[in-house]
């Protein structure tokens, strides 16, 4: 039997699927390159704030009900996060580049099994597969968000969540299971993502066989519910009331509906280098065209919009109709949910529905084969174009910063590499305590983590400029000329 097996897959790799096999190599390859450059890994505010909380569970064997960090309706979010940095911590240490590396592989994983997931939905499995991966491989936004310790929970675990429900049209209590704590754990990272646990539970609901409907609904609710125990116990405790929504602007509203396809291409990012941008683009001059990419995402938000309805009308199974359905009312309802909150376009928002645009996708090469077979070719090739455009400009980008040690701002800053560098020689040259007096855009918080699991430094601490007593020697924290590097003075 297994003989029969490896002879059919062979059969497959020979014949007309090698090129399928053969794209789907390479954009495992491509995505691939989010652990390459790890000396390069960001580390600025908030993941030194998770990383302290994560360790202060193992010291104290108390494992937290929220997150150290407040979201802006005035509530911390979500301790999910916080236990799984403990346990990386737990395992293998407090360093934050493991912490990092750990977090890459989870997202590298998460996006290869939606991948497969939407391939199996959509027919062609490997092609289509090959595709909707190469996408995600290219987004600038995934690939930073993959080098970050810090909640992107979220992103992996509604990946996880989306492709299970699209491996097969019926639910098993098993899979059903496993919805629920993946939903569960992403609730208790964040609570933006409420209206997307209420849709997936409604997707359970009618892919759940009659007999078992009943039964899948309770194991996913019930996961859930459980999983959010201490984070419900926080909230009960907390006497900030909701902030109540706003008139609904329709200029918004087409802002936050274009936000899933913006994630999934360059535009806007010249947000994350700040005023090195224009350095960037002096260096790399093709880049000047992120600056115009406003009606680029307007139209593919278009051409994404016509192809789920497409799917939602014309597909072949109920099962594929069901997930284009359930990516169209996503994106409309949280365009609708943000713009009630009155909440300011964050690119992070959107790691309840990025999928959109890989769905869309796949829809697309589904449709073709079965309609415009000859389309289908070109557009595929269009897009991993696209994506290879896309995929130059991470290398550039990368290029660029390794060339000058990260960037003079907050959004990405210093490397990690660099900062520990820069504590490690605070700490060897203070035979003491130390001020580190910072002329540099970057956070205490990060170099003082770093202090505090660095063996130089044991014995010694951190001051902020101002705050240490009078005889406490002080050491200034520069830029090296033309750089993002540190020099100590």
């Amino acid at each position: 039997m297994r003989l029969n097996a490896v002879a059919r897959l062979i059969g497959r790799v020979r014949g007309h699927r090698l090129p399928g096999y053969l794209l789907f190599a390479v954009s495992v390859v491509l995505v691939s390159y989010r652990f390459a450059n790890h000396d390069l890994f960001s580390f600025v505010l908030d993941e030194p704030q998770f990383l302290d909380a994560a360790r202060a569970q193992l010291a104290t064997g108390k494992w937290a009900s929220a997150s150290p960090i407040a979201g802006n309706q005035g509530l911390h979010y979500g301790p999910a996060i916080v236990w799984l940095h403990g346990a990386i911590d737990l395992v293998a240490g407090p360093a934050p580049g493991i912490h990092i590396l750990v977090m890459t592989m989870l997202m590298v994983a998460a996006h290869i099994i939606l991948a497969l997931g939407l391939g199996r939905l959509y027919g062609d499995r490997i092609m289509v597969s090959a595709t909707v991966l190469v996408v995600l491989a290219s987004s600038p936004y995934q690939f930073l968000w993959s080098r970050v310790a810090w909640d992107e929970l979220v992103d992996v675990n509604v990946a996880l969540a989306v492709g299970l429900l699209c491996w097969r049209s019926q639910l098993s209590a098993g899979r059903a299971l496993a919805i629920g704590a993946l939903l569960g754990l992403a609730l208790s990272t964040h609570l933006m993502v409420s209206p997307l646990t209420v849709f997936l539970l409604g997707l359970v609901v009618v892919q759940s066989p009659r007999g078992r409907r009943i039964v899948n609904t309770l194991l996913v609710v019930g996961c859930v519910g459980v999983i959010n125990l201490p984070y419900a116990s926080y909230l009960t405790g907390q006497a900030s009331s909701p902030t109540p929504g706003v008139p609904l602007d329709w200029t918004r509203f087409l802002i936050f509906l274009k936000e899933p396809v913006r994630v999934a291409t360059l535009a806007g990012f010249q947000h994350f280098l700040e005023n090195d941008w224009t350095i960037f683009t002096q260096v790399s001059p093709t880049w000047g065209v992120v600056d115009r990419l406003d009606t680029t995402v307007a139209v593919l938000a278009i051409g994404v919009a016509l192809t789920l309805v497409l799917t939602m009308i014309g597909a072949s199974t109920r099962h594929r109709r069901r997930t284009a359905m359930l990516a169209l009312a996503v994106w409309i309802g949280y365009a609708f949910f943000f713009t009630w909150r009155g909440q300011r376009s964050q690119p992070y928002y959107q790691w309840t529905s990025y999928w959109i645009v890989p769905v869309a996708v796949a829809g697309m090469c589904n449709l073709l084969r079965q309609r415009l077979s000859w389309l289908r070719p070109i557009l595929i090739g269009l897009v991993w174009m696209g994506a290879l455009f896309q995929m130059q400009f991470l290398t550039d980008w990368m290029h660029f910063i390794r060339d000058r040690g990260g960037t003079r701002g907050t959004a990405y800053g210093t490397v990690l590499s660099e900062q520990r560098r820069m504590v490690r020689l605070a700490c060897r040259q203070s035979a003491g305590p130390v001020v580190l007096r910072l002329e540099v855009a970057t956070f205490l918080e990060s170099l003082s983590y770093l202090a505090a699991i660095e063996p130089l430094c044991f014995g010694k601490k951190l001051y902020a400029d101002g705050q240490a007593p009078p005889e406490v020697p002080i050491r200034t924290v520069v830029y090296q000329p033309g750089s993002a590097r540190y020099d100590l003075r």
